[in-house]
Formats: structure tokens, sequence, C-alpha cells
């Protein structure tokens, strides 16, 4: 007997990206206690507050970006976002 299936459905749902969008935290939406800060050319700048980070990202005028929620601490990098999302958006419609 397959546990994961009911009268031969699935009970679980595939979400695809846009049935379920991933929102980035970006700068002060930032909601955690410390951070692992990655700089714009991948480079890991250390462990820090999110007050500090986001002083180093003004200092570069770039965006403190949440790109790994998940990890502990959470993993941000400095990055364009504007940028980021008009590429993303291209790349998407190329498809």
């Amino acid at each position: 007997m397959n546990l994961n299936t009911r009268g031969g459905t699935s009970i679980y749902k595939h979400f695809g990206e846009k049935d379920y969008p991933h929102e980035m935290r970006v700068n002060e939406r930032i909601q955690a206690g410390e951070l692992r800060l990655i700089d714009e050319n991948g480079e890991m700048v250390g462990v820090m507050s999110p007050v500090q980070a986001l002083e180093i990202a003004r200092e570069r005028e770039l965006d403190l970006v949440e790109v790994g929620p998940n990890f502990l601490p959470p993993i941000c990098k400095l990055m364009d976002y504007g940028r980021y999302q008009d590429e993303l958006k291209r790349a998407t419609q190329g498809e």
C-alpha cells in the first residue's frame, strides 16, 4: 500500500515557482539576529548583525539580500537587487 496516494491520486501537490513564489527578504526586512555575509564577489565577509551588514551594503551602494534563509545563521549577499530582478525576468521570458 502506497501511503502517498489516496484513491490513486497523490496527496502531495507539486508547487511550481509561479504557484508558490519565494519572496526574498531585502535590506530592513531581514529579521535574523545575526547573518553570514557574502560580498558582491562571492567572498565570505563573516558573521555579523544585520545592522552592520546594512552599513556595508550602503557604503558599497548595494542591497542586502537574504539568499539562504534556512541556514543558521541565514546567508545574505550584497547585490544590486533591482538589476538581479531585471536579469531574472529576462531569463524567464527567454524560456
